[in-house]
């Protein structure tokens, strides 16, 4: 974790402002709160990256989508397709409950 932390502080995530803090913040914040929760690594490393691609209400990136595997390469690729499947429902991509899915090899149930 401190090791992808401090990508994001690379990145730019300390002078972004976001949600009453900055970005990086707020993205350890989440990190730590699926952590707390016993999920598993691949879930709260996805929340540590949740918004580096931009999101549907945060437009900020951090990293083009292009560099994908940068990203796995930090937070592995589990994780990573999460992230970019979180990332996605930007371009408008909608999920509807009990559906399956797959980002790679991640495989989501939206309930």
């Amino acid at each position: 974790v401190d090791r992808a932390l401090q990508q994001l502080r690379d990145l730019g995530a300390d002078g972004v402002e976001h949600i009453n803090t900055d970005l990086t913040e707020h993205l350890r914040s989440t990190c730590g709160r699926l952590r707390s929760w016993k999920s598993p690594q691949r879930l709260y490393m996805a929340g540590l990256f949740h918004a580096v691609y931009g999101t549907y209400g945060f437009d900020h990136r951090l990293i083009a989508i292009d560099r994908r595997a940068e990203v796995a390469d930090i937070i592995g690729r589990d994780a990573e397709s999460i992230v970019y499947f979180y990332c996605a429902e930007r371009i408008s991509t909608r999920v509807s409950p009990g559906t399956t899915y797959r980002c790679a090899e991640t495989a989501l149930l939206v309930r």
